[in-house]
């Protein structure tokens, strides 16, 4: 966003993120390797759960922190997240979910309350 409006990020504020305008100008690729995302609120319907995840490559992880559960979807073959996959590759679900746990920290996302980040 900062950099479609052609706005320079505020220095000492930690920036988690890059632009995406080489992908729209078809330009290159995104540095980073995973896309991650955090969801520590209730919506107004309160009707979802608390959680994260981690985008890379063709595959999704979320994770749930009302009870550490997670799923894993190949996006590539099911885009509509029927079938989670992390029982049956549970490296995968393992590796991600470090990476996901890993930028949780360094990030320094605020949980809910009752949560408590290893």
């Amino acid at each position: 966003i900062l950099d479609v409006a052609g706005l320079k990020p505020e220095p000492g504020k930690p920036l988690d993120g890059e632009s995406i305008m080489p992908l729209i100008r078809r330009k290159g690729p995104l540095r980073r390797q995973a896309i991650y995302f955090h969801y520590p609120n209730y919506a107004f319907h309160r009707g979802n759960r608390l959680g994260g995840a981690i985008r890379q490559g063709d595959y999704k992880l979320i994770e749930y922190y009302d009870d550490g559960s997670v799923e894993l979807y190949n996006l590539a073959k099911d885009i509509g997240e029927h079938q989670d996959l992390s029982r049956q590759l549970p490296q995968k679900a393992h590796s991600m979910k470090e990476k996901l746990d890993q930028w949780l920290r360094t990030s320094g996302a605020r949980m809910p309350e009752h949560i408590e980040r290893r």
